[in-house]
C-alpha cells in the first residue's frame, strides 16, 4: 500500500509500517511591528499535514489490523519536541506513532 505525496513538484512515495504516520509540518511565525520574525513558542503544540499512513498495528486477540486515527489530508497537532526528523529531496517531515497525535483540526 504506497502512499503517492506530490510536493514542490517531487513525487515521493512512502510507505510508513504499522502504525506510523508521516507528516509535513505547518510553519508557524509572526512578525513584530519592526518587521522581526518570532518563531511560534518553543511549549506550544505543532500543526502538520498528514502525507503518509501506515495499515495500523497488528490486534492479535481480533485478528485484524487496528484502525488508525488519521488520514492523509488531516491536519492534525502534536507535541513539538516528539516524533522523529526525517528530510527527503530536501523536503522535512516528521515521523510519529498514532498514539502521538494529540488531535484532528477540522
Amino acid at each position: 500500500m504506497n502512499k503517492t505525496v506530490k510536493k514542490d513538484r517531487t513525487t515521493l512515495k512512502l510507505r510508513p509500517i504499522n502504525d506510523q504516520i508521516v507528516i509535513a509540518e505547518i510553519r508557524e511565525e509572526s512578525q513584530s511591528a519592526g518587521g522581526i520574525v518570532i518563531p511560534a513558542g518553543d511549549g506550544m503544540p505543532s500543526r502538520g499535514t498528514v502525507v503518509a499512513v501506515g495499515p495500523g498495528l497488528w490486534n492479535s486477540f481480533m485478528g485484524e489490523r487496528n484502525p488508525m486515527s488519521v488520514k492523509i489530508g488531516d491536519e492534525v497537532v502534536f507535541p513539538r519536541h516528539s516524533g522523529f526528523d526525517i528530510t527527503i529531496h530536501d523536503i522535512e517531515y516528521r515521523i510519529f506513532r498514532d498514539n502521538e497525535i494529540l488531535a484532528v483540526v477540522e
